[in-house]
């Protein structure tokens, strides 16, 4: 059998942001969030501080407003 699909993270971003091509202000921006918009958070890196939202695509955690959070996804 094959495993349920993950239940998929969104959020609000909160204010308009920079998208970065990798989790950290060194990385190229790679496009723009508008503040309201809807995101789906694909994963996070291993800090949890930036969340991937698309291919290459990343925006910082302070700036997203988590919508849905699945029990599993909750860390200690």
């Amino acid at each position: 059998a094959q495993p349920s699909a993950q239940v998929a993270i969104t959020g609000t971003v909160i204010k308009t942001a920079n998208l970065r091509a990798g989790p950290g202000t060194t990385f190229a921006i790679v496009g723009s969030a508008q503040a309201g918009q809807s995101v789906t958070i694909l994963s996070k890196n291993a800090t949890g501080d930036w969340y991937q939202i698309g291919e290459g695509k990343w925006i910082a955690a302070f700036l997203v407003k988590l919508i849905s959070l699945p029990a599993g996804l909750i860390e200690a």
